[in-house]
């Protein structure tokens, strides 16, 4: 504060002009008080979004299609010494009896004894094959004409086999073990390397093998028509839906019990964390909105009608019934959920632990994932439900599915025929075809004579062990005579074509066959209205744009020939608690008209509006201090020429002579 002192007054101007000024302080104090209550309770509204965001986060895990915690089920063997087993979602309850009979190996040759790994060998080229993979062709020369030197030039062009050295005590061997197991990949090697000269010796694999290649074979059941199973590998993945067998130990005497069933557990932890969730904003709000009779203490959003209008939205979208799902399954109370007095969840565990495991009459525990989940019903077997999101509307009345086409995988038959006998040989052995967008690498028959059956099996093989083409698989069959190839995949990315080589002639392709597949079409039909939808293979996809369906994918798995004209079902669209949940949770989350963005944006404005409101009473505080200022510097100053004006007066009265 600016100080005229009172030198000519002796007034404390200071103390007096912040006494003018103080009604004024006193207000920027009050607003600036205001201004600490406002960002108080914006960070308490902002406890709630977080509250909230925690609840969306639980709800999702409940909904969620891709990570369906209703549908986890538990696989169990009686000896895990000899076979492990892992279910999945696929998987169905039930008790099944298995006997490992043979494992799967992979076939393993040697050569001769040698001296030592320095011990030199005859150069040429040794081509190893496993099964009917890619020929590698290994050259010896003078850089790695050593027993060592070859191995280490095998293990770097190879990824079939792997050599390493062995000493059997007269000396070191060289081992070849296949990577592959299974009765198929035999190791072949055609040897072009030179008969032995001085002191350099010839490879030779020609004695009998290590270890034979064989199948894995399990026996499924134990009565007069058990089912006998042989695999190229000790994992088995296709054999029992759902279940996969991890086969450790051959042990024929030993039955085996797998037991499947369901895991209740995480469905039960995911409901747990979604009540307990939904108690933790219950709680939040509450604690925020209370008031103390006693300290006469209010919370800081006490009458807030955007945090009354939250907590009622959350509790009625868990306090009604759910649409399109049959009694009792349409409540929460059906699994022991329940509101207490003070408006939160609390959870019957004994009478959900039964519920989930199917112990509670009239509650199927596949029923409860509806209660909770975005879920789909169709009237159709082969159109199911896969997933849709938290824009999917929920059917007032029944969706009409229309199928204007099945989805079709690519598929070609030979222009000519086969006879009953195919002979392959050095001449009509090779050849390369292109499936699903991917040329393979030249690829080679094994010689031999096969049966037109044994022929397709054959080139099946083949061309699913290209390393070019990789996943890219097909089947071959045989219709008419001829050979057809179809690929395993559907849709428009499917395509089989470009068969040509001396093989391809030989089993009657001329190079000009080819087919892509198709995706399936079709539309949806919501109240009337058309909603349009895409394909990809066998998944149709509703448009993002679309009013009601937005989000929704559907598998369909219908055959061509069942599309005459148009396929039509329909489709039952419900919302459980957790995706009702979910759904409310972004609308109040949206970022331009959710509750907590419109609140947010309230306490901003009030913020702003005080800022504004402090500027222009501190520039309002400025300048009234400069006029007291002025008015105070002003009277001094006035006093100042008085006292200047008294003084001369008085020395001039002082000089004048009185008359006499």
């Amino acid at each position: 504060m600016f100080s005229i002192d009172g030198l000519v007054s002796g007034l404390d101007t200071s103390t007096i002009i912040e006494g003018l000024l103080s009604i004024q302080q006193s207000q920027l104090d009050r607003m600036e008080l205001q201004k600490q209550e406002i960002v108080v309770r914006q960070s308490a509204f902002q406890g709630i979004e977080a509250n909230v965001v925690a609840l969306q986060s639980a709800a999702r895990q409940l909904s969620s299609s891709t990570n369906d915690v209703f549908s986890v089920f538990a696989a169990t063997s009686s000896d895990e010494s000899v076979l492990q087993v892992a279910a999945d979602e696929n998987a169905a309850a039930g008790t099944y009896q298995v006997q490992v009979t043979q494992l799967a190996q992979a076939a393993q040759i040697s050569s001769q004894a040698l001296a030592s790994p320095e011990s030199l060998l005859t150069q040429g080229t040794v081509d190893i094959q496993v099964g009917n993979r890619d020929i590698v062709s290994i050259d010896i020369t003078q850089d790695n004409n050593t027993l060592q030197g070859f191995v280490n030039s095998i293990n770097a062009a190879s990824a079939d086999v792997v050599a390493t050295i062995v000493n059997d005590g007269t000396g070191s061997r060289l081992l070849l073990t296949s990577h592959h197991t299974g009765a198929a990949n035999q190791i072949s090697i055609t040897n072009g390397t030179k008969s032995g000269t001085g002191g350099e010796t010839r490879i030779d694999f020609s004695g009998l093998p290590v270890q034979q290649a064989t199948d894995a074979v399990i026996t499924l059941g134990s009565g007069a028509g058990a089912i006998n199973i042989t695999r190229e590998s000790n994992t088995v993945d296709d054999v029992l839906q759902g279940l996969t067998l991890n086969l450790l130990a051959a042990d024929p005497a030993n039955p085996l019990t797998i037991n499947v069933e369901r895991d209740t557990e995480p469905a039960r932890s995911a409901i747990e964390g979604f009540v307990a969730s939904f108690n933790n904003v219950m709680d939040y709000i509450d604690e925020q909105t209370a008031y103390n009779a006693e300290t006469e203490e209010a919370g800081l959003l006490i009458g807030s009608s955007s945090v009354n209008s939250i907590r009622n939205q959350l509790r009625n979208a868990l306090n009604n019934s759910i649409p399109n799902i049959n009694a009792p399954l349409n409540r929460l109370s059906a699994v022991g959920i329940t509101f207490n007095e003070r408006g939160q969840l609390q959870i019957n565990s004994a009478k959900l632990d039964s519920a989930l495991q199917g112990n509670l009459e009239g509650v199927d525990p596949a029923g409860i994932r509806q209660l909770f989940a975005l879920d789909g019903q169709s009237t159709s077997p082969q159109i199911s439900f896969i997933t849709g999101t938290a824009r999917t509307a929920s059917s007032t009345d029944p969706w009409d599915v229309v199928i204007t086409q099945a989805a079709e995988r690519a598929n070609i038959t030979a222009t000519g025929t086969i006879g009953g006998s195919v002979v392959i040989d050095g001449s009509n052995d090779s050849f390369s075809i292109a499936v699903d967008g991917l040329d393979s690498d030249a690829l080679t028959l094994t010689h031999g004579t096969y049966t037109q059956t044994e022929m397709a099996e054959h080139l099946q093989a083949v061309i699913n062990q290209s390393t070019t083409l990789g996943a890219r698989d097909v089947t071959v069959t045989v219709e008419g005579n001829a050979l057809a190839i179809e690929s395993v995949v559907y849709g428009t990315r499917s395509e089989v074509g470009s068969m040509s080589g001396t093989a391809a002639v030989a089993l009657g392709f001329d190079g000009s066959e080819y087919a892509r597949g198709k995706d399936v079409a079709g539309y949806f039909i919501v109240d009337g209205e058309t909603e349009i939808a895409t394909g990809n293979g066998r998944v149709l996809a509703a448009d993002s744009e679309n009013a009601n369906s937005t989000g929704l994918q559907l598998l369909v798995t219908l055959a061509p020939s069942q599309v005459s004209g148009t396929y039509q079902s329909e489709l039952t669209i419900s919302r459980g608690f957790a995706a009702t949940m979910e759904g409310l949770i972004d609308n109040l989350l949206d970022p331009e008209t959710g509750r907590f963005s419109t609140a947010n944006e309230s306490y901003e404005d009030q913020l702003a509006s005080i800022d504004t409101n402090v500027d222009r009473m501190n520039a309002l505080f400025e300048t009234r201090q400069q006029q007291l200022i002025s008015q105070f510097a002003a009277i001094e100053s006035s006093l100042s020429s008085l006292q200047n004006t008294s003084a001369f007066l008085a020395s001039q009265l002082g000089t004048l002579s009185l008359p006499g």
